[in-house]
């Protein structure tokens, strides 16, 4: 049963893994390739492989950075618009 969840939680191809992240094809070999995206190649082999709970975390963690980036950002420029009034 536990071999079940493993497949179904494992993409193989890059065909797979774009379609997964709405990526094409080509991006998504970059991001693979530079490390960008998370995935591996099984040893000595040339297909691309990742897990669907691995890329969600990464998208996740990505959205929640750039949430706090954003918070930053416009309390920073909240602060500068208080300066500009003085």
């Amino acid at each position: 049963m536990a071999d079940d969840k493993l497949a179904n939680d494992i993409l193989r191809g890059v065909p797979a893994i774009a379609d997964y992240t709405g990526e094409n094809q080509r991006q998504t070999y970059h991001l693979l390739e530079t490390g960008k995206l998370p995935g591996f190649k099984m040893p000595g082999g040339q297909i691309w492989h990742a897990r669907k709970s691995t890329l969600k975390r990464h998208y996740e963690r990505l959205d929640s950075g750039n949430q706090r980036q954003q918070t930053a950002t416009n309390a920073q420029g909240e602060r500068s618009s208080c300066d500009d009034s003085n």
